[in-house]
């Protein structure tokens, strides 16, 4: 099987209809057009930068109907909250961004993830032997994975970083993957530890004024999944991985298309 074209999280697609407040009989169309979006920004997929236009213009006029019927007949999820704050293309956007954000960057953190552990047999083991460490191994995942590659910032005054001068205005990109690998921070960064305590990895944001909203669903989705792992399967790698690309308007986030592996039950 391939790991993540046929994996999704039942947890994710609660989060749509319990959290955001997506009806039942959209969220596959939902989910089948945000994955379409994240993938017209890889040049060696199927879907087109144009593409990306006519999904965008979809998932929009969705984002209007459902704010509509929000509006008319509220409910008690977030949705109707922010129908009632927000209004047209920030609230369109929003919507998007929520849609993606419940799932992708979690099934891609897993399948990072289980590369991982299966390149680290002893410790795929020992959480197989002690499921307690799922929570501390959740967050070396994050760290290491690092799903969500880049962020922008605008500097508000002018400030020295590290040498660099920084003027009111610029633009401020960083790089989750090299701050989860900072020697300053962790010990050594570039060994991958289910162990690893304490874990100030910025897989979530980090400091600052953004931090991501579902971050403990985030990592309660992770914990579940190696548990049910360690605990009832066996797997193996039956071929190489295929990762997404990025393309000249490639997104902030970094995955894996599908992953090849051979699941059997553990006797």
């Amino acid at each position: 099987m391939r790991f993540r074209a046929r994996y999704r999280l039942p947890s994710a697609d609660a989060c749509d209809r319990d959290i955001i407040g997506i009806p039942e009989d959209d969220r596959a169309w939902v989910f089948e057009r945000t994955d379409h979006l994240l993938k017209s920004g890889d040049p060696y997929g199927e879907y087109s930068l144009d593409d990306r236009l006519g999904l965008q213009a979809e998932l929009f006029e969705y984002a209007q109907r459902i704010t509509a019927d929000k509006r008319a007949n509220p409910a008690d999820d977030v949705w109707t909250k922010l129908a009632g704050q927000l209004d047209g293309f920030e609230l369109e956007m929003f919507f998007i961004i929520l849609s993606i954000a419940g799932s992708e960057t979690t099934r891609n953190a897993l399948t990072m993830g289980l590369i991982a552990l299966l390149d680290h047999p002893d410790q795929l083991a020992e959480l197989r032997s002690r499921p307690e460490l799922s929570r501390t191994a959740a967050d070396e995942i994050l760290r290491w994975s690092s799903p969500v590659l880049i962020f922008g910032r605008t500097a508000t005054k002018d400030i020295t970083i590290g040498g660099q001068d920084v003027k009111a205005g610029d633009r401020v990109v960083f790089w989750h993957p090299s701050g989860n690998r900072d020697e300053n921070v962790f010990d050594d960064p570039f060994r991958f530890d289910i162990h690893r305590s304490p874990n100030p990895h910025i897989a979530f944001g980090g400091g600052g004024v953004h931090y991501c909203l579902g971050a403990n669903l985030a990592h309660k989705e992770i914990r579940v999944v190696l548990e049910s792992i360690a605990a009832g399967y066996n797997i193996q790698l039956t071929g190489p991985a295929v990762w997404t690309g990025a393309g000249p308007v490639h997104n902030v986030g970094i995955g894996i298309e599908s992953l090849p592996v051979r699941v059997t039950a553990r006797d």
